[in-house]
């Protein structure tokens, strides 16, 4: 979205909604209820300003960037760089990040001079004056403490959260759908599932005979999941 022409091209994502005033006057406060996973846009007409959110977990990716007193963001790397005041020279640090991490540290991006929204944090842009500043709300560290309980109590709350988490994922009217494998983290997402198994429909991708193959079948033969599987060859 370019704010400084008020136009959003339909190649680029609208993130938007409305919010009033007082709720962007207590920012942190935003932080203990933003817990995602999510991005958001909030708009101050007031203070003529445009709030960027990202959850705890950057659960997905909002690049920003600003030239001059534009200010363009998007949720697609590749939608921010076709605007024409974009940059598309690469970054050397994050060029440097990739060739020995992986991957860009940190809030940098492949594109010089656009950068992420920062896990847990609030971007905030002036579209009269051009300023933009970074907020934290939330780390995700405040999550964790010290446990004074017991062992075997640690392990009920901890199988308890996961699946809390898992049937959250299964609110609305929607179709489902599990990548299943052998592994343990899709096992134990199917082994939450409960009652939903019977409408889940699950996937498995592998070479024909593959252990992927072997133990998804039997995985949702006996969760009796709509299962599928997709072979790979030459």
């Amino acid at each position: 979205c370019d704010w400084s022409s008020d136009v959003c091209s339909s190649d680029l994502v609208w993130l938007g909604v409305a919010a009033p005033a007082a709720a962007l006057d207590k920012i942190p406060d935003l932080g203990g209820r933003w817990v995602g996973p999510g991005m958001q846009l909030f708009i101050d007409p007031e203070r003529h300003q445009a709030v960027l959110l990202a959850d705890a977990l950057s659960s997905y990716p909002l690049y920003w960037t600003r030239t001059g007193t534009t200010f363009v963001f998007a949720s697609e790397l590749r939608a921010l760089l076709r605007h024409p005041s974009v940059s598309r020279r690469l970054n050397p640090r994050a060029l440097a990040d990739y060739l020995v991490f992986g991957f860009p540290l940190g809030d940098k991006t492949m594109a010089d001079g656009v950068q992420l929204v920062p896990p847990g944090s609030a971007v905030v842009f002036n579209w009269d004056s051009g300023d933009v500043r970074t907020v934290t709300l939330t780390r995700i560290a405040d999550c964790f403490g010290p446990w004074t309980g017991s062992h075997a109590d640690y392990m009920a709350a901890l199988t308890g959260e996961f699946s809390k988490s898992v049937e959250r994922t299964f609110e609305g009217d929607h179709a489902f759908g599990l990548s299943l494998s052998g592994g343990l983290d899709s096992r134990a997402i199917l082994s939450a599932a409960g009652d939903h198994t019977a409408s889940l429909a699950t996937y498995t991708l592998g070479v024909r005979g593959c252990a992927d193959e072997v133990i998804a079948d039997r995985l949702a033969e006996i969760a009796g999941t709509h299962h599928t599987f997709f072979e790979l060859n030459d």
